[in-house]
């Protein structure tokens, strides 16, 4: 039953590659979601902090977001000892930190 799922989605997805409309629509179907649907995030744990101010939800995902791929980079660098892993952190911290 999973493949026979898997082969239908990947058809459906693959016969329109190229309108992005009609994949998000798939995507959503997908999902159950509806267009007028509420996504409205009422409280959030944030660094074990409760949160239920609108603004501040807001401010807490976008400093989430805006630090991920640096915080990322440096768990990145301290996984080993390998050169390679601390070379790429390197490049990603310099990468993320100009980003900023």
């Amino acid at each position: 039953m999973f493949k026979a799922e898997k082969d239908y989605y990947s058809k459906l997805f693959d016969q329109q590659i190229n309108n992005t409309k009609i994949i998000w629509q798939n995507i959503n179907r997908l999902f159950n979601k509806k267009s007028n649907e509420d996504n409205c995030v009422e409280r959030l744990d944030f660094n074990g902090t409760i949160i239920s101010n609108p603004i501040e939800i807001s401010e807490s995902f976008n400093s989430y977001f805006c630090n991920v791929g640096i915080d990322l980079a440096k768990k990145f660098a301290s996984t080993g000892p390998m050169i390679l892993n601390s070379i790429w952190a390197h490049l990603l911290i310099l990468v993320f930190s100009a980003a900023q």
